[in-house]
């Protein structure tokens, strides 16, 4: 459900915005990686902070030997997640006019 809900704000997204808009996005997206491992060179453990968070959505949390998986923290981040993409879409399209 959270990937439906991002994708569906990821159209909404770009079905209003105009075309350079559209390019500068894609541009940001595809340049994202790069400036991530940058910023890691600069502050070290940038990527494993940034690997924990994404760890938590598929539930397992801890370090080292003390790694455990609870899957209802999955769903729950989850859960969260397409909340808080709901509500945005929600907003969004209250402002445009869908067709």
């Amino acid at each position: 459900m959270s990937f439906i809900n991002l994708f569906h704000f990821s159209s909404l997204i770009l079905y209003k915005v105009s075309k350079i808009v559209k390019y500068i996005i894609f541009a940001v997206l595809v340049l994202i990686a790069p400036f991530v491992v940058l910023l890691n060179v600069i502050f070290a453990g940038l990527i494993d902070a940034i690997q924990r968070v994404l760890f938590l959505f598929l539930g397992v949390y801890g370090s080292g030997v003390d790694i455990a998986t609870n899957p209802f923290l999955s769903a729950g981040m989850l859960f969260s997640l397409s909340i808080v993409i709901i509500a945005i879409s929600w907003l969004f399209l209250r402002r445009i006019e869908a067709k």
